[in-house]
This record gives C-alpha cells, structure tokens and sequence, in this order.
C-alpha cells in the first residue's frame, strides 16, 4: 500500500513538473507573439505618419 502511494506521489510531481513547464513555453510564446504584434503596430506606425 505505501508503495503505491509513493508512486502516485512521484506521478503527481512529475505531472506538476511537466504543467509548469508547458506553462513556462506557453507564457515565452505569448511574449515572442506579443512582441511581434508591437513591432508590426511599430512599422504600420512608421508607415502611417
């Protein structure tokens, strides 16, 4: 019995681990993405005046 809690305790932090870093990826893909829709906002600025 405590074996099988022992592994369902090294599954959750490995699940806790691998959602962190798809969160991590997700939040660096937002700011690339964000970043590029304020340079393109940048150059249309340009563009315009």
């Amino acid at each position: 019995m405590t074996k099988l809690i022992v592994k369902l305790k090294i599954a959750l932090a490995v699940l806790g681990i691998i959602s962190m870093s798809v969160d991590i990826v997700v939040n660096l893909k937002g700011v690339r993405v964000f970043e590029g829709t304020t340079s393109v906002d940048n150059l249309i600025s340009l563009f315009e005046s």
